[in-house]
Parts: structure tokens; sequence; C-alpha cells
């Protein structure tokens, strides 16, 4: 951290993204060396993780007997999955490091055609540009202090002009830069930091994906990482915006001072560029958040919906009521089924023995008695008169 302190003769802007820049790279590579190195935190971690793994496979075999083929290729994948992110810095930098800091400026040249700078924050010469232009502009002035000497560029008397501007020079002017500069650096320097922050922490949060239930912890790091680096795109495409447009504003601002002609409307204007683009970079930030964070699994997960968009049956003759689509997991939707197949088979046993049982109970004490079977007819009579009584009492 050290090496990364600012020069004495940088400007401002570019020193405050240099120097995060600087430490986000230094804490993402030197941190994940320390937790990743041998004898780090993460060793002992990832020892114990992997020995419960193993025995809680080892469980399940002596338990289930059998299992499928899927099974130990699951473990193996997390395995190796894990020892990669944990200890394979070389493959850490390939997949994710170098994406999150060097990617947005590559995909912010693309999309704006800029040059990417060799420190690979995107927009950072023009961002300091702009920054240059608002103190040469708020040295300059607005004119309000010489009224009577001058005019507007379209010949208005300035005196005239700015009895409609009710807001302060020094406080528009001020509020303006504060709001330009912490847009630009936390969309340049604070969401790397954040990177940097995540990159250290990966020897630690990888040995959750041994464990399906605590996988998400490893799926939310990935997810963060990919918002940071989209985010880091699209803030820098806003940048460019904002400083294509306002360059070009603030040159003509400064020239028109330059030859003593007031800006009355300048206080109003310089505001709204900078504050409008400190808005503008809530709305991408919010859906690429919301994109990245969506539900996908990594191991298994898979679910299966009902394509009719009707409740899937449960058993025989019963559904489950609902207005929309369930999703029921595979293997809860064979439990069931299997579930309501040996309800259904059981209470099918228990009918026919209960039928035995009664046609067995009435013979043989017609036989006791000495008497004969009634003939079909008779029985038919008999089965009727019994119907009629069990509808009256019913009545």
């Amino acid at each position: 951290m050290a090496g990364c302190a600012p020069s004495a003769t940088e400007p401002f802007l570019t020193g405050t993204v240099h120097y995060l820049d600087c430490s986000a790279r230094t804490i993402g590579a030197y941190g994940y060396a320390a937790l990743g190195t041998s004898g780090g935190a993460a060793t002992g971690l990832a020892t114990a993780g992997l020995t419960i793994a193993i025995a809680l496979f080892a469980i399940r075999l002596l338990v289930v007997g059998r299992l499928t083929l899927s099974a130990p290729v699951e473990l193996v994948a997390r395995i190796a999955i894990v020892l990669a992110l944990a200890f394979s810095w070389p493959a850490v930098r390939t997949l994710f490091y170098d994406v999150v800091f060097d990617g947005p400026a590559q995909i912010a040249g693309a999309v704006t055609g800029m040059s990417t700078p060799p420190s690979g924050v995107a927009t950072l010469p023009q961002l300091q540009a702009m920054d240059d232009s608002i103190q040469a502009f708020t040295a300059w002035g607005t004119g309000r202090e010489e009224l009577n000497a001058v005019r507007t560029a379209t010949g208005q008397p300035a005196a005239q002009a700015f009895s409609a501007v009710a807001i302060s020079d020094r406080l528009a002017l001020g509020a303006a830069r504060v709001s330009f500069l912490g847009s630009a650096v936390l969309l340049t320097g604070g969401l790397r930091l954040a990177g940097g922050i995540l990159f250290a922490l990966l020897p630690l949060l990888a040995v959750f994906l041994l464990f399906r239930p605590t996988e998400g912890i490893v799926l939310g790091w990935m997810r963060a990482i990919l918002a940071v680096t989209l985010t880091s795109a699209a803030g820098a495409v806003l940048l460019a915006i904002e400083t294509g447009y306002a360059l070009p504003w603030l040159a003509q601002r400064v020239a028109e001072r330059a030859q003593s002609l007031a800006t009355p409307s300048a206080p109003t204007e310089l505001p709204v560029i900078a504050l409008t683009t400190s808005l503008m970079a809530l709305l991408p930030t919010l859906m690429l958040t919301r994109v990245c964070f969506a539900h996908f699994p990594l191991f298994g997960g898979v679910t299966k919906v009902n394509r009719t968009g009707e409740a899937p049956t449960v058993a025989q003759g019963t559904t489950i009521l609902s207005s929309s689509p369930v999703i029921v997991p595979a293997r809860e939707l064979t439990l069931a089924g299997a579930v309501s197949r040996m309800v259904v088979r059981d209470s099918r046993l228990a009918t026919q023995r209960d039928g035995a049982g009664a046609d067995a109970l009435n013979n043989t004490a017609a036989v006791g008695q000495g008497q004969s079977r009634a003939p079909l007819s008779n029985r038919h009579h008999l089965r009727q008169s019994r119907a009629s009584r069990l509808r009256s009492g019913v009545r």
C-alpha cells in the first residue's frame, strides 16, 4: 500500500483515482496470496471442509448402499472448483481479476470509441480536463460582480440578466464540482476497491462451495463480481457521455468570460449537468445489480414447471388449489408421486379385504342357521329394500 501513495504533482482527481485503483489491485492480489498460500487461514478451513465433505459422502454411501454416478462426479467437481478458486492465483487472475480491473475500460472503449488509457481507468483524462475547466470557470466567475461593466453574449445588460438568477454563484459552482468529483471517484475508484476486497476474501469463501446448503455464498460472490464489472463499464459510459457534453460547454463559458461577457445561466446549468449524471448512475446500477443477482443454480436444483399453467396433481383425485403456475422440484415431485401410488394401492387392498370378510361372515351366518342362499332376484330385492331404508333414515 505504501507504493500507491499519489504524487504531489498529480491533480486531485487523477491522484485519487490512481490511488484507489492501485489499492484495489494490491488488496486483491496480496490479500488473496496471504490467505491462499500454504499455512494461510484458507488452508485450515479448506482442510476441514474437505474432511467433512468426504465424511458426509461416505456416510451417505453406507446408509443408502448404492448411489448414482452423478453423486461422486458432483463431489469431485466441487472439490476441483474449490481448490482452483482458493489456491490457484493464475486461474483466478485469468477468469476474474483481469476481467474486473481491465474489462470495464475495454467495454467502455468499444461502446464509446475512446482509447483505453494505460491505467485501465476509462475516461480519466477527460474527467481531469473537465475538473480543470470547472476550476477555471470558477476562478473567472460569472460576471455578477461586474454588473454595470459587462453584458451577456446576446448583448443584454448583466444587471438585467442576473435579476432572475436567485442561486448564489459560489454555492452553485461549489455544489456542481462536489457532485461531479463524488460521482467520478465512486464510479471509477470505489467500485474497483470493492472488487479488490472481494478478491482478497475469495480463498475463505470458496470452501463453502463444498456443501449444497452453503453454496449460495460462493454464488453471491460471483454475482457481486459480475455486478462490479458491469456497473463499472456502465459508469464509464455515463461519464464519457457527461464529459462529451460538458467539456465543450465549459470551454465556451470560459471563452465568454475571457471576453468579459457575463454568463448568468451558468450557475444553474452546471449543477444540473453534474447532478443529472450522478442520479443517472443509479439507474443502471440498480438494473445491472438486479440482473446479476437473479437466481441461477450451480449444481442440481433443476426444477420442473407445469407447462399448461395448472397446478400439478399430488394424489389421485386431489390437486393443489392455486391460481398461478406451481414450480415443484424434481426430487419432491418424484417422492410425492411414489407416496400417492402407495396410498392408492393400500386403500384398494383394504377395500378388497373388507369386502371379502363381509361376504365370508354372511355366508357363515346363513349356513349356521340352516338357511340356503337366497336367489339372485331375492338378493336384489333385499338390496333395494336396504337402500330405501338408508335413504329414509338420512332424510
